[in-house]
């Protein structure tokens, strides 16, 4: 079987396995709502501007210029044939019991759930991010990259925007914030497919963690180890409760 596209998924059509078609439910801005078919529409919207697919587009205007080399939103392997995590060098995932799961799942919405990386090109993305909230002492782009994005990657418009919470909520533009103004924090967590990750910076200072689990219940752990760093560097604005079981 193939992939389906953007436009089938979007549309419910086969071989997308939801039956139904992406619809707008409120105002654009109107309110927080998780959604993996709100970033579809974003993938698509961009696929039919730049007439590429959306793994060119997210490694030319992103991955590249970010030197995120051990990252990819390409499907490298044929979909549905099981795979060696060794061959490719993917951590082997694990199920809900904590027994392994022989092939990762491919999941066709690639700006929802279709990234693959590391530890340390995420923690790239989360300082492109503090550099462009003026957070000191940072700065880890190529020369090649300031001569493409100027100053900052993130753009002090795009930053705006991540920054401004959604009424009612915690959410700005893809980022979850938390802790007041002076010592804003965000936060994105992803569980998916026997893998988890999460990233945690604090807006204008050099303070960040990323954490990733190839277990699909690897997210207590990786509470566990945020905590424990938040709290031995003092950071701002952090005082998680212990998790109780």
């Amino acid at each position: 079987p193939r992939m389906p596209t953007s436009l089938e998924i979007l549309s419910g059509q086969s071989p997308a396995l939801a039956s139904e078609a992406v619809f707008r439910e409120s105002a654009v801005g109107s309110k927080f709502q998780y959604s993996d078919g709100g970033y579809m529409v974003l993938q698509y919207l961009l696929e039919e501007t730049y007439k590429a697919p959306f793994s060119k587009i997210a490694k030319d205007l992103v991955l590249d210029p970010l030197q995120m080399s051990h990252s990819s939103l390409s499907h490298r392997w044929n979909y549905g044939d099981p795979i060696l995590c060794k061959e490719t060098k993917l951590a082997q995932p694990h199920d809900n019991l904590g027994l392994p799961i022989s092939s990762p799942t491919l999941f066709p919405q690639l700006s929802a759930c279709g990234l693959w990386s590391t530890v340390g090109d995420i923690s790239k993305l989360v300082l492109s991010i503090q550099e462009a909230s003026g957070a000191p002492g940072i700065s880890q782009r190529s020369a090649a990259s300031s001569l493409i994005w100027g100053d900052n990657f993130v753009k002090d418009e795009v930053f705006r925007y991540q920054r401004s919470r959604v009424p009612h909520n915690s959410w700005g533009l893809g980022l979850w914030l938390f802790g007041k103004e002076e010592s804003l924090g965000f936060k994105y967590i992803g569980i998916r497919g026997g893998y988890t990750a999460m990233y945690f910076g604090i807006v204008g200072q050099p303070k960040a963690v990323v954490v990733t689990t190839n277990a699909h219940k690897g997210m207590e752990l990786t509470l566990q180890i945020v905590r424990s760093v938040a709290r031995t560097y003092e950071w701002p604005g952090t005082d998680f409760p212990p998790l109780i079981k």
